[in-house]
């Protein structure tokens, strides 16, 4: 059986679509890993009751990070991050009314700028 020009292109487009689709996706997130855009907060110096750098979500929710690289420590810096909660909480001496049982802490694994 011989194909028309037209089917083979169309074949040959949809051969292409499939290996970009099939290559370009994204890992999905492994299971407790969360992706959310949030902001970097300044908190004040911890050695002056402060918190500290934190990572406030659109849902106001805030977080400190156990590993946030000095290049992310610019107040009100827009990220995306994808993280897994830890156990401990993040105690401080002027942390904010609603976190008065600790910051929840979590691990980055991974941040880019928005």
């Amino acid at each position: 059986m011989k194909l028309s020009y037209l089917q083979q292109t169309l074949i040959c487009l949809a051969i292409i679509v499939l290996v970009v689709n099939l290559c370009c996706k994204k890992s999905a997130l492994s299971p407790g890993e969360f992706s959310v855009n949030a902001i970097v907060i300044n908190l004040g110096n911890p050695d002056a009751d402060g918190c500290g750098w934190a990572i406030k979500t659109a849902t106001d929710t805030i977080f400190h990070p156990t590993n946030l690289s000095a290049q992310y420590e610019v107040d009100s810096l827009k990220i995306h991050i994808n993280y897994h909660k830890l156990a401990g909480k993040y105690e401080c001496g002027g942390i904010p009314e609603p976190l008065n049982g600790g910051m929840p802490e979590i691990q980055i694994d991974a941040i880019s700028k928005q």
